[in-house]
């Protein structure tokens, strides 16, 4: 067998056409049918043995792909409980909700902020100026000061006293202080007087109370903007971490899925296609010229 083997060696020859993956046997036997049949032979077996080792590869890749499905699996099994313990732990946590919520909540409240800052500079400015006006005193002067911060007709008020005043002194011109039409004009105005005093007094009362009022309502207004604040930053933490949770359970199964797929697309030996190697000419026939006698 060995010489056999040795003398089909020395007649048997084989190479790689460059850049292409055909390979061309040469056989040389003083029979051209036997070296016909060395080379179909040898042809078989190659195809037999290019099947072997396909199979065998295959067989190797689909065990490393399946030891590859349980890690990744294990891996996704372990991604979901994550996030369901972030679920769990955030269980006021609304995927769906978008930081354009806190931003519309934060502008409003800060647009109120400001409104009230500006209300309550203005109505700080106003009280420096009532500080400096006694209200029995001088009544007038603060119902002017006050014009357009109230809603009473303060002119019309006014007006009733500037008529009053006019009745009193044509009263003194006309019958002098001990007449009685004099009187009734001194009680008209002072009545109307003592009125404005009333109001210039409820004003700066009224001020003070607004005041506190306002700054109670700024300090609401900054403890607000400050909880949005940091809800808002809980809320991108969160969501940053939500989106990277939900991301590896997505990417995980996605690979564990594209694993089996792969292995599914595996053949198996039944499968093995016979034109693994295609002979591509019939093997050459050398002329053996027939002797004439």
């Amino acid at each position: 067998d060995a010489r056999v083997v040795d003398s089909v060696r020395k007649r048997f020859s084989s190479e790689l056409v460059n850049a292409t993956r055909i390979l061309k046997v040469y056989v040389e036997d003083p029979k051209p049918e036997r070296a016909v049949e060395i080379a179909e032979t040898f042809i078989s077996e190659f195809v037999v043995f290019l099947q072997e080792q396909k199979v065998e590869s295959e067989i190797r890749l689909k065990d490393n792909l399946l030891k590859q499905v349980d890690v990744v699996k294990n891996r996704a099994v372990a991604a979901e409980q994550n996030l369901n313990q972030f679920r769990s732990q955030y269980s006021d946590f609304l995927v769906e909700q978008d930081s354009d919520l806190f931003d519309q909540k934060m502008q409003e409240t800060s647009s109120e902020l400001s409104q009230t800052n500006a209300e309550l500079i203005k109505l700080e400015s106003l009280m420096a100026g009532l500080n400096q006006i006694d209200a029995q005193k001088n009544p007038v002067r603060i119902l002017n000061l006050a014009k357009g911060e109230y809603a009473v007709d303060f002119d019309q008020v006014l007006a009733q006293r500037g008529e009053a005043l006019l009745n009193l002194q044509g009263a003194q011109q006309q019958f002098g202080a001990q007449h009685p039409s004099y009187r009734v004009a001194y009680n008209q105005f002072k009545s109307i007087d003592q009125a404005i005093q009333n109001h210039a007094q409820e004003i700066k009362n009224s001020t003070i109370t607004r005041q506190i009022l306002l700054k109670q309502q700024k300090e609401s207004l900054e403890h607000e903007m400050g909880l949005l604040r940091n809800q808002f930053n809980e809320y991108k933490s969160a969501s940053a971490e939500f989106k990277g949770l939900k991301g590896t359970v997505d990417r995980e199964w996605n690979l564990y899925n594209n694993l089996n797929e792969r292995i599914l697309s595996l053949t198996d030996q039944a499968d093995i296609s016979p034109n693994v190697a295609t002979p591509l000419g019939d093997p050459i026939v050398p002329f053996n010229p027939v002797k004439k006698y």
